[in-house]
């Protein structure tokens, strides 16, 4: 057999088919999110020498003839042919010679494709030199719908076994996001490929361009193509009916509202299997020939829409069970283990922490004030901080409010390693990777913050109940949190309908949250309120309450024990507190019943609508300790005397107590 393995770029191979953009992932290794199963953290890997491929989640493993057979339905003749192909060599033997790479410039890819070179350079296609390792050739920028070029795609001759590539570092979106043609149009042709998009716009027909049969994103719908109509170019070829499939399936996952249509240049003229063909052969009677098309085109049906796939037998693959890892709880005895650093003392661990609270109430003040005290390692609201990197992701903000409230709450610069943004991935898009590319890039990273969490949470899967997808999409967050040694701290929302019961059920969500948690902050108060409660409940600390107070935008700490300020509370605001102080003072001693007391109480300035007997006692009684500490006067509690009456007693005392 013909050896191809040095003959094909595998990285190439690979990306072409994937739908996620392959990583480095070690030595001669690549990962992406696997195509033969549904998921978000890639678990899908092939070697860059040899080609071969796993997924370590069980769908198998194999080599590119295999992988070709399985995702393309293709048979092992039919892999191997396309292999040898792309490698340049005769499939039935013969030491591979790679075929010569030919140049292509942009005025012999205007002429391939009967287009107009000005408007493809108004398009941004250019002219760009070769290499050692790669010919002339063309570049396709795409570009956002900002007008910023996110990806370049190469375009090579056709005569090359390569056709195509992307530089490095690229994003793919639909090319012609950019055009307002496309903006503004209230349908849309969606085909595969940039010369199909080109032809289609040479004649005013707005259309984008899908980079790959396989390679529509649900993410787009919401993004390009919103609930406007869509006319989906169908080619006559299993590649065709691939995409499809895949941007019908796609469509229906997004929610898309919108009309569907499917229809085939190759129903106008068997000669022509897409727009840049039949744009070729009738040149300026391509609108004559493709509009009557576009209305007939047959409308699809979303809901009903199921993808059938012809059966293969596959032998099913072994499934790998890992040993369980186990020890004896008596080794635990005298051994040091080190634990993850804490951020916060008695709040905030190493891991995910949820800092939850009604709208408009200072979360983000907080937030804020949590992310300068850390990164200047300062005491938060009295408690010792962990100094290092912080990122605040301020998602519901901008840099001008950022500026106002950090000149609120700091005299001259931020600390230097403070890091904010204001724009991020959502977690099933890549926002997880991007909190790692920002850890590489700082010395010492501990806390990032999120405000908020629901403008990062992604959806629940397809059979999924709210606390599945909770505990799935925060279980993430929270490994990534412990495995990098720092905290992330996500800013929440308080239910609005419970103002009263346990803290844990009245926060937004399932209990999938709190469950995923290392630590939950649940800020509570009236607005308008200067005091306001925070509640502490972490794995790693006792539970606890503090009393804070807000003022001008900074949050400071009252009281790190909220039971003792609520008495104190209750002793400064008793309107029978000073009242009795006086009574004291005057009499001496004083005897009667809780009625006589009330009605004497009203003489030293007691308001009468607060003074009820049975209500004075029993408060007078509950600070009697206060009273003859701090002033000087003793309670004594009613007593059975003559004809029966209850008498209690207040007297004028020394501070010693006599």
């Amino acid at each position: 057999m013909v050896e191809i393995d040095h003959l094909i770029d595998w990285v190439q191979f690979y990306s072409q088919r994937l739908s996620t953009r392959p990583k480095p992932a070690g030595d001669k290794k690549y990962n992406a999110c696997c195509p033969f199963h549904d998921e978000r953290n890639p678990s899908f890997w092939f070697n860059t020498t040899n080609g071969l491929w796993k997924c370590e989640s069980g769908c198998g493993s194999g080599n590119a003839t295999s992988f070709l057979e399985r995702l393309e339905n293709k048979s092992g003749e039919e892999a191997w042919a396309e292999l040898c192909q792309i490698a340049g060599v005769d499939p039935k033997g013969g030491k591979g010679e790679k075929k010569p790479k030919l140049p292509l410039s942009l005025a012999e890819y205007a002429e391939q494709k009967h287009l107009p070179l000005e408007a493809l350079q108004e398009w941004g296609l250019v002219d760009r030199p070769g290499d050692n390792y790669t010919p002339a050739h063309v570049g396709i920028p795409y570009y956002g719908t900002d007008g910023r070029c996110v990806a370049i795609k190469r375009r090579f001759n056709p005569k090359n076994t390569q056709r195509f590539g992307w530089d490095k570092g690229g994003r793919v979106i639909l090319y012609g996001a950019w055009l307002e043609l496309n903006q503004k149009a209230k349908a849309l042709i969606l085909c595969e490929g940039e010369s199909d998009a080109q032809s289609c716009w040479a004649h005013g027909l707005p259309c984008y361009g899908v980079p790959g049969a396989t390679n529509f994103q649900a993410a787009w719908v919401k993004e390009y193509i919103q609930n406007r109509a869509v006319y989906l170019h169908v080619e006559p070829d299993q590649g065709g009916q691939k995409f499809r499939e895949k941007t019908l399936e796609n469509l229906r996952d997004a929610g898309f509202e919108g009309k569907v249509f499917t229809f085939s240049c190759h129903e106008i003229d068997p000669e022509c299997k897409d727009p840049s063909d039949l744009h070729i052969k009738y040149g300026d009677r391509f609108r004559e020939m493709i509009d009557p098309a576009i209305k007939k085109a047959t409308r699809e049906d979303l809901a009903s829409f199921v993808v059938v796939r012809e059966a293969k037998q596959i032998d099913p693959p072994k499934k790998e069970i890992k040993k369980l890892s186990v020890y004896r709880a008596s080794d635990l005895y005298g051994k040091r283990i080190e634990k993850p650093p804490t951020i916060v003392y008695g709040m905030i661990p190493a891991g995910l922490t949820v800092l939850a609270g009604a709208p408009k109430r200072g979360k983000s003040w907080l937030s804020l004030l949590l992310a300068i005290n850390v990164a200047a390692g300062e005491p938060f609201l009295g408690a010792q901080t962990t100094q290092g990197d912080v990122l605040y992701l301020d998602l519901e903000s901008k840099q001008y409010r950022v500026q106002d409230r950090l000149s609120k709450l700091l005299v001259g610069r931020a600390p230097e390693s403070l890091y904010v943004t204001h724009e991020s991935d959502r977690l099933e898009a890549g926002l997880v990777e991007q909190l790692a590319m920002w850890c590489d890039d700082v010395e010492h990273p501990v806390l990032i913050i999120i405000d908020t969490l629901g403008r990062i949470k992604g959806s629940a899967r397809r059979g999924e109940n709210a606390y599945e997808s909770d505990t799935r999409i925060l279980g993430d967050l929270q490994k990534f949190a412990l495995q990098r040694n720092l905290a992330v701290v996500c800013v929440h929302h308080l239910r609005k309908s419970m103002a009263d019961g346990d803290y844990f059920e009245r926060i937004s969500g399932s209990m999938g949250i709190t469950g995923a948690c290392d630590s939950v902050m649940v800020l509570q108060g009236k607005r308008g309120d200067e005091n306001s409660t925070l509640s502490i409940s972490s794995r790693d600390f006792e539970s606890a309450e503090l009393i804070i107070s807000f003022d001008h935008g900074r949050w400071s700490l009252r009281s790190a024990n909220s039971e003792e300020w609520k008495e104190e509370q209750e002793y400064i605001n008793s309107p029978y507190v000073r009242a009795v102080v006086a009574m004291a003072h005057r009499f001496k001693t004083w005897r009667g019943t809780s009625s006589e007391l009330a009605e004497e109480l009203l003489n030293f300035g007691a308001n009468s609508a607060d003074v009820e007997p049975r209500r004075v006692t029993q408060e007078l009684l509950s600070l009697r300790q206060k009273l003859n500490d701090r002033e000087g006067v003793l309670i004594v509690p009613p007593r059975k005397q003559g004809k029966g009456k209850r008498i209690m007693e207040i007297r004028e005392v020394q501070k010693d107590g006599f």
